[in-house]
């Protein structure tokens, strides 16, 4: 199918240049994603998060649901205090 265009320069496989400190910021917030699932696992191993959002509602997947959204909240502090 041809194009409906015809491209000025053979763009091949570049990919546009991303600007400077890009990979820095993504590298930090990476961080900070990984901070907060380590913050979630040292509390409830997969398994248990699984069952607690099968038994949901319940008193227990509330208190869950509460500490996961605490370390949510923390990594959402965190990326704003670095400016990520």
């Amino acid at each position: 199918m041809p194009l409906p265009f015809e491209p000025d320069e053979d763009l091949g496989s570049a990919r546009p240049r991303e600007p400077a400190g890009h990979a820095a910021r993504e590298r930090q917030r990476q961080a900070i994603a990984a901070a907060v699932r380590q913050r979630i696992a040292a509390v409830y191993a997969i398994e248990d998060e699984l069952q607690l959002l099968r038994t949901a509602p319940s008193p227990e997947f509330e208190v869950y649901n509460a500490y996961v959204e605490d370390c949510l909240a923390w990594g959402r502090a965190e990326r704003a205090r670095r400016g990520v």
